[in-house]
């Protein structure tokens, strides 16, 4: 799909640039064309990321599936906003539109589940390239309290209650403004 929508941008980007100095006054094509361009890049960098780094194939599938619905609407809109009167245009512009493809929720569901079923590897996944400050780092153990009194008995949260109220208190805690 990614392929086909790759073919109708460079088609659609013929007729933008036909309208020349008119695209100033028509900002929205332009914005809708910058966002499809963006799909597309974001689109072919999962597949890479999926191919040749070893990503979880079903999550680049589905992010693949997301951008593949986004960039057919945004295409849909640039046809339908292209300011033109000309019936031969119109009809060109009409034949690069795209097929209507539908959110199915089945799939969103299904991916939910894969997600929960495999969150402490996703997470790590995508921390490896994240750096975390002082602050971020004070998030991150404040859930890892959180899910660690959730999976002890009431006898033992006791300890981790107290390391999570403690750690609570220093991350909202706001620091006085010195009077002059």
């Amino acid at each position: 799909m990614i392929d086909s929508q790759t073919m109708k941008f460079a088609a659609l980007s013929n007729f933008v640039a036909m309208l020349g100095g008119q695209i100033k006054s028509n900002q929205t094509i332009s914005a809708l064309m910058a966002d499809i361009m963006s799909n597309i890049y974001l689109a072919n960098s999962v597949i890479y990321y999926t191919n040749e780094e070893g990503g979880d194939e079903r999550i680049g599938a589905y992010c693949l599936y997301r951008l593949a619905i986004d960039t057919n609407d945004k295409i849909n809109s640039v046809i339908f906003n292209y300011p033109t009167e000309n019936r031969g245009m119109k009809l060109l512009l009409y034949l690069l539109r795209p097929t209507r493809v539908q959110f199915d929720f089945n799939k969103n569901r299904e991916l939910m589940a894969h997600f929960k079923r495999n969150e402490s590897d996703i997470l790590c996944l995508l921390k490896e390239d994240i750096i975390l400050d002082e602050a971020l780092s004070k998030l991150e153990n404040l859930s890892n309290y959180k899910k660690e009194a959730e999976n002890l008995c009431l006898d033992q949260t006791k300890d981790v209650k107290n390391k999570y109220r403690k750690l609570y208190d220093n991350v909202i805690s706001v620091g006085e403004y010195p009077n002059q």
